[in-house]
């Protein structure tokens, strides 16, 4: 028998069954390929959910099997209901079996779906430890979020020094969130040392990826920070950049500029489209600066108080000080809104508790006066007495008219005496001549208002300069003559311009809010120039917060610390205050802590409850 032939069948077999071993093998090599090609696509961008269907039946048997990569694409494929019900239970048992396996995708999904409480109990403490598992594995994503946990507080202890480790792992690796939270953190001086080179740096990387905020904040380095590279261009630019994506404080910021003409030409339609766009998504100060173009008018805005109103309403419902004050304003005279002195009394309270200084003056008058609240002169005096105590010039008259007529306090001529002689220093017109009077008849001041203004208008014809600014006062707050206020701008523009400090202020606050005059921020610090050249301390004052906010005038921070300097040198616990955050954040001054502390312990000192609250916290 030739055996040549069985031979040559066996080998034939032999060939065959290995063939199909190899094929059934390649076939098995490539899918598994295909699957790690797919998570590589998933690994390059995380928020990317494309599933590959075409590998249905090869992930459920992987899956069922123990693959822990196709354990989490079958969770994904229930997460999405993408070729099986959606169902987010069955997702996050998917999850957890190949999360249980160290697969780093599943542990992210995993922790997201027990942050948000989708398909398993919500359970930060959870979602945390398995970010905690991920990030340990060198997942950015997972590493920002456990920067997160840190800064906040929330799952473990806090603790910004672990935050920025964590931030700098995640932003090393290209996470444009984490990228910005670490130039956030480099920028404010948190869990890091204060750098605004390395806070433009990561921004610069964020924005490099479209971040929007990242954005904002290096433009505002640019626009703003003292100690860095001042570029008003490149800071309009990345604020345009940051305004067409919808940020809302870039909308802001960039109304601003056009309102004020500050690097780009002036114009109000655009301002005014950007401060609606910025309101619309809450941003409150926009709401309140659309609410004051309204309220004033003019330069291409049509005057509108309902609608001044209504966008009052908006920042005040969100708590904001200036926006509930301007609101009582206007309820309290009937102006854009019916006339509620109640609701205005209101609304005072609430600004006043956040230690706004006009408010609290106002409120104190109404207490003295029984206007929306039951007449209580004690009341009254205590707010004067809080308003006093941050340097409002109003403030401190009142309270001296009621230590001298025993009103609500006891009465003290020679404390009557000391307040007015603040008051005077700082500009108050009446102040002066009362203080004259009070200092030659040793007791009370005339009452008849009436009198003194007919007196004043015929010195003020003779051009007699403290006339004309007393006469101003009485013609802005009604006192002896009917309120004109365009009338009060006359007189005080005419004693400012021979020169008197207090006038001189007095014009640049008129121009500041529109009172009188058309509002205009660039001739309000004009006039406040002026007085601040003379030593007048709230012109100083004033000065310092337009150069820092760069109303009316170019940001400059360092400019803003050395006015700022000298209110506070002179004793205004708002400028020591000021001054003392600028130290303590190095804007505009080198940082130094340590004098930061001396002038908010000089301000608290006078009763002054934020440095207050600031000193508290730097002692903890």
């Amino acid at each position: 028998m030739n055996k040549r032939p069985l031979q040559f069948k066996i080998k034939t077999i032999i060939l065959i069954v290995l063939c199909l071993v190899i094929y059934v093998e390649l076939k098995h090599i490539i899918k598994v390929r295909n699957l790690r090609k797919a998570q590589q696509e998933y690994n390059k961008n995380f928020n990317d959910q494309r599933i590959f269907t075409d590998h249905k039946k090869i992930v459920q048997i992987h899956a069922n099997e123990g693959n822990s990569d196709s354990q989490f694409y079958l969770g994904l494929k229930h997460l999405k209901g993408e070729g099986v019900p959606k169902d987010n239970a069955k997702a996050a048992e998917w999850f957890q079996k190949a999360a249980d396996q160290g697969n780093n995708l599943a542990l992210v999904y995993l922790a997201i779906m027990y942050s948000n409480g989708d398909g398993v109990p919500k359970d930060e403490a959870k979602a945390a430890l398995r970010y905690q598992k991920a990030a340990d594995q060198g997942n950015a994503f997972a590493q920002f979020n456990i920067g997160q946990f840190y800064e906040k507080g929330n799952v473990f202890p806090k603790d910004m020094t672990k935050a920025a480790e964590w931030y700098q792992k995640a932003a090393e690796q290209g996470n444009v969130f984490a990228q910005y939270n670490l130039g956030r953190l480099y920028q404010r001086a948190q869990g890091v040392s204060l750098s605004l080179a390395k806070a433009a740096e990561w921004y610069q990387k964020a924005a490099d990826q479209g971040n929007a905020s990242a954005r904002y904040e290096l433009g505002f380095l640019y626009d703003y920070s003292a100690g860095f590279t001042h570029d008003a261009a490149k800071a309009i630019e990345l604020y345009q950049k940051a305004a067409a994506q919808g940020h809302p404080k870039a909308q802001a910021i960039l109304a601003k500029i056009y309102s004020h003409g500050l690097g780009l030409p002036k114009d109000m339609d655009k301002a005014v489209d950007l401060y609606q766009k910025a309101a619309a998504k809450g941003l409150h100060s926009a709401q309140v600066n659309l609410g004051r173009l309204y309220e004033n008018g003019g330069e291409g805005v049509a005057q509108d108080k309902s609608k001044a109103a209504e966008w009052y309403q908006k920042a005040a419902t969100q708590g904001l000080a200036n926006a509930q004050f301007n609101l009582a304003v206007m309820s309290a005279n009937g102006d854009g809104a019916p006339k509620d002195m109640v609701k205005a009394a209101e609304l005072f309270k609430k600004a006043a508790y956040q230690d706004n200084v006009s408010v609290q003056f106002n409120l104190g008058w109404l207490y003295e006066n029984g206007e929306g609240v039951d007449q209580n002169k004690l009341k009254a005096a205590e707010w004067y007495q809080s308003a006093a105590n941050l340097g409002h010039v109003e403030a401190l008259f009142s309270l001296a008219k009621m230590f001298e007529n025993g009103d609500g306090v006891p009465k003290d001529l020679a404390k009557a005496m000391e307040l007015r002689q603040k008051a005077a220093n700082r500009g108050h017109a009446e102040a002066q001549v009362n203080l004259d009077v009070m200092k030659s008849n040793g007791d009370g001041v005339p009452k008849d208002l009436a009198k003194r203004a007919e007196w004043l208008k015929k010195a003020a014809l003779k051009g007699d300069a403290v006339a004309q600014n007393i006469l101003g006062w009485q013609y802005e707050y009604g006192q002896g003559i009917p309120k004109e206020k365009p009338k009060a701008a006359f007189w005080y523009k005419k004693a400012a311009e021979q020169g008197l400090a207090g006038a001189q202020f007095n014009v640049g606050r008129l121009y500041e809010y529109g009172e009188g005059v058309h509002q205009d921020d660039a001739k309000a610090v004009e006039w406040y120039q002026k007085a601040a050249d003379q030593g007048l301390v709230e012109a100083q004052f004033k000065l310092a917060k337009k150069r820092y906010n760069g109303d009316g005038v170019q940001r400059d921070s360092a400019k803003a610390a050395v006015w700022f300097q000298k209110a506070a040198e002179q004793g205004l616990a708002e400028a020591q205050f000021e001054l003392a955050l600028m130290y303590l954040y190095g804007l505009g001054i080198p940082e130094d802590k340590s004098k930061a502390v001396f002038w908010l312990r000089k301000a608290a000192d006078q009763g002054y409850a934020l440095a207050q609250k600031n000193l508290d916290k730097l002692s903890k």
